[in-house]
């Protein structure tokens, strides 16, 4: 039977590090997000959120 565990190791950082970078991308977005949201409150440009849907 052939030794596959390499390739499973091989499959496994792969995927975590393409999920890893997800989360980083994610977590620059929102702090992007917020820095601009936060630029528009002091700048009074700030639009309301509408609440009811």
């Amino acid at each position: 039977m052939p030794d596959n565990a390499v390739f499973y190791h091989a499959a496994y950082t792969a995927a975590i590090i393409i999920y890893g970078g997800y989360v980083i991308s994610l977590v620059v977005r929102s702090r992007r997000t917020r820095d601009r949201e936060r630029r528009q409150m002091q700048r009074g440009l700030a639009r309301e959120i509408n609440t009811k849907l």
